[in-house]
């Protein structure tokens, strides 16, 4: 507030938060940049204005969160009415320009792209893009006046580019594609975007080579796991958009990939260690000779065992999130884990911990929560070549244990019919060869 005004700031939380801008070092929300202040203007009359901040390509892109906000504020009224527009810029504040009150008939534009993705539980996907116009001067710019909902197809929410694939380098301000093969959209005179009328006119870049997704050890190079990993990528869109989240772009944590050809046991077939400096590590059992090695197990089930790991490894990155721990999450204390969690950021997760404990939560969560997730990506990796009921059978390997309570509430032919189908599965399909 100004002159030691005092006001109120109430959160704006939406009914469905499913809007969120896509930054570096966080995603955000819709409900986390708008708020609602309310303080007295004049003496004894009270002034509500809805504040929405839309931050800038520096402020997103940064390796972390900025001291200093840069963006755009937009405030308005209850009723959507502009009341004022302020651009944050190096620290400093500007009130920008009111058309309405210039003397001059011609401006210079400046605009601001917001790209907005709409999340779910598991994912990310994008929805459209908001260009925010306004006049602008050499050191702040001006009021917004116009804004316009478009997709680089012209209209309607067609996905854009996927630059984290195909360019992963900087990106068109006008039209959001990768600047080497992007096209100006050249607004119709009702403010429209005309797709008919586009001409070359961003500046083109040289697009270095895209980070991988995953680190690729190198005993996992060139192996049967590697060939069933790259096929998975391939034909699963629900296990691409998990991988995505440990990609070279805007990760949390890295995800490896490893095999291992010392483990002994002949029933555990991977393992994933939780994260040390941002790297969180999936090792298969890959000794020949154990009847748990990647070797001799089924494809679908090599599969399987790397999306069951995978999801472990997301539930890491999660706490990684939130720990602000160096890239690990080694020295947290039982308590500690325990105050970072109450936040609220993860409630799954809380309650799950809450009720089972640090070692065993993440298996009670999966078979809670998690089989339809892997039973879809068995699906999609096996082109539909069984039942659903299968793939459904297929994804409890890994999590059948005596105390687990979704698996104690099976009846005894639903255990025994899964039970069945898994071991006749393991015997038809020993030793499959990937190719």
């Amino acid at each position: 507030m100004q002159n030691g005004e005092l006001g109120v700031y109430v959160p704006v939380l939406y009914d469905e938060d499913t809007y969120f801008i896509k930054g570096k070092w966080a995603w955000h929300s819709l409900s986390g940049l708008t708020y609602v202040l309310i303080y007295e203007k004049e003496k004894g009359k009270k002034s509500l204005e809805v504040v929405t901040t839309f931050p800038d390509a520096d402020y997103l892109l940064a390796d972390e969160k900025p001291e200093v906000f840069s963006g755009v504020v937009y405030v308005e009224d209850w009723n959507g009415k502009f009341i004022k527009s302020i651009r944050h810029f190096d620290g400093k504040m500007y009130l920008l320009q009111n058309l309405n009150n210039s003397k001059s008939s011609l401006y210079t534009l400046c605009s601001t792209v917001i790209d907005w993705y709409t999340c779910s539980y598991y994912s990310c996907n994008y929805n459209y893009s908001e260009i925010v116009y306004y006049v602008c001067d050499d050191s702040s710019g001006g009021e917004p006046i116009v804004t316009t909902v478009y997709s680089p197809s012209g209209g309607g929410t067609t996905t854009p580019t996927d630059t984290s694939e195909e360019c992963n380098c900087d990106i068109c301000p006008v039209c959001g594609a990768c600047l080497e093969t992007s096209y100006k959209y050249v607004p119709a005179d009702d403010d429209t975007v005309d797709p008919t009328e586009n001409v070359p006119d961003c500046p083109t870049c040289t697009c270095p080579v895209s980070q991988p997704e995953v680190i690729i050890d190198p005993s996992f190079e060139d192996t049967k796991a590697e060939c069933v990993y790259s096929k998975l990528h391939a034909s699963s869109n629900g296990f691409k958009t998990a991988i995505q989240k440990f990609d070279g772009e805007f990760p949390v944590a890295h995800l490896e990939l490893k095999i291992d050809i010392t483990m002994t046991s002949n029933t555990r077939k991977a393992y994933t260690t939780p994260p040390s400096n941002y790297i969180i590590s999936v090792v298969l059992n890959g000794n020949p000779t154990s009847d748990a090695s990647y070797q001799q197990r089924p494809n679908l089930l090599v599969a399987k065992t790397i999306i069951h790991e995978v999801i472990h490894a997301e539930m890491f990155r999660k706490l990684l999130s939130i720990a602000n721990n160096g890239g690990d999450l080694g020295g947290l204390t039982s308590q500690g884990l325990t105050n970072m969690l109450s936040n609220g950021d993860y409630p799954g997760i809380f309650d799950y911990y809450t009720r089972f404990g640090v070692n065993g939560f993440q298996h009670v969560q999966m078979a809670a929560h998690y089989r339809d997730v892997i039973a879809d990506a068995l699906q999609e990796f096996d082109n539909s070549a069984h039942s659903r009921q299968f793939y459904e059978d297929m994804s409890w390997e890994g999590l059948i244990y005596s105390n687990d309570p979704t698996w104690s509430e099976l009846s005894l032919t639903e255990k025994s019919r899964i039970l069945n189908v898994l071991n006749a599965y393991l015997n038809l399909k020993k030793n499959e060869i990937c190719q």
